[in-house]
């Protein structure tokens, strides 16, 4: 979580979302009472008053904050209250309205009450912002296990099978699919990599691969390269990214 203004005489702060767990410390910080002003869609009729037709359109809305929860199934957190604020042209002031806050939303709330478990809240989010995520990665010929480790432990977070044929195959297919299970493996970890803001990457298993896969991404994805290191791990497995730590 990103504190982009913080002003206690004002009771006014200014935060950008950077994390999924950012989203879990929101439900802590924006509380009932407060304002919380973002951009947000609202669906508005169009074509007069005995149309049906309506259309999502984005705008700025304050709301007074009646409920904060966290949605787990779309990676969101609902702010619900009652519109204060909008722009002249949608006559929605004093209707229910819900901002829908997700990584890189901005928001700016104006507490009800600036409170010592509320800053208490606010700097746990920002320690844990600066104690970045890092990814941990245990792989083979036959697959690579994916985690991640920060303050709260090892999470493992997704395994990837190669497909590689069987020695007796020739080398030309065991080369093109080595290629394609390299190019799978290096999507999902930038992808992960992205929503985690991680600041490491370490590559470890048995035999090769992890050299033949390091040298993939030297040459096709070098900026992940420059952030990727090799460790050691004897299988592709959980306990692989638990010998990774030792």
């Amino acid at each position: 979580m990103k504190v982009l203004s913080l002003n206690p005489r004002e009771k006014e702060l200014v935060i950008r979302i950077e994390t999924l767990e950012d989203l879990y410390w929101l439900t802590g910080i924006v509380e009932p009472e407060d304002l919380v002003t973002a951009v947000t869609t609202r669906k508005i009729r169009v074509g007069g008053r005995e149309s049906n037709k309506t259309e999502r359109v984005p705008m700025k809305l304050t709301l007074k904050v009646e409920k904060v929860a966290i949605d787990p199934y779309s990676s969101r957190t609902r702010i619900s209250g009652i519109v204060l604020e909008c722009p002249e042209k949608y006559p929605i002031k004093g209707r229910h309205h819900t901002i829908n806050v997700k990584e890189s939303s901005t928001i700016r709330v104006i507490k009800a009450r600036w409170h010592s478990a509320f800053l208490t809240i606010l700097d746990k989010a920002r320690e844990a912002s600066s104690k970045a995520t890092i990814l941990l990665i245990a792989m083979d010929e036959e697959k690579a296990v994916i985690g991640s480790v920060n303050e709260y432990g090892l999470e493992e977070l997704a395994e990837v099978k190669s497909q590689i044929p069987s020695k007796g195959a020739g080398d030309t297919d065991r080369r093109s699919y080595e290629r394609a299970y390299f190019k799978k493996l290096a999507d999902i970890i930038q992808e992960y990599f992205d929503r985690f803001k991680a600041r490491a990457v370490i590559v470890a298993g048995p035999g090769f691969m992890k050299d033949k896969f390091m040298s993939y991404l030297s040459e096709k994805r070098p900026e992940l390269a420059s952030i990727t290191k090799v460790g050691h791990a004897s299988s592709a497995t959980l306990n692989g990214l638990e010998e990774i730590l030792k």
